[in-house]
């Protein structure tokens, strides 16, 4: 999954128990700007946007919308289309039931920050 596409900035999303982890690539800048916070970032894992947009109308992800991205994501490698069982069963607002060959039995409720060291 991409993590820039999300907003979170550039690393890697894995799995730990019931969260999602985020582990980012860049360091959150300290020096420079001040401002704490990775310079590739439009949103943290908690949904907090980092920065205003240009545009009224345009924001990043809220917290919402990034889990059921990230929870949906894995699904759509196998189930690729709404006529799969899988997808079929799918009710609006929330994630699909996940499948036997899902590593989940139910879904993660949060995405987690794992930051550098």
């Amino acid at each position: 999954m991409n993590t820039r596409a999300l907003g979170l900035g550039a690393g890697t999303l894995s799995i730990d128990g019931d969260a999602w982890i985020f582990s980012p690539i860049l360091a959150e800048d300290k020096g420079i700007f001040g401002h704490g916070q990775r310079l590739d970032q439009f949103v943290t894992p908690e949904g907090r946007p980092t920065v205003h947009m240009s545009r009224p109308w345009l924001r990043p992800f809220d917290s919402g919308e990034l889990l059921k991205i990230v929870n949906v994501g894995p699904c759509l490698k196998c189930h690729r289309d709404m006529e799969d069982p899988v997808m079929k069963g799918w009710k609006k607002g929330s994630p699909p039931t996940p499948c036997r060959f899902s590593p989940f039995r139910q879904w993660p409720q949060k995405i987690i920050l794992n930051p550098l060291p």
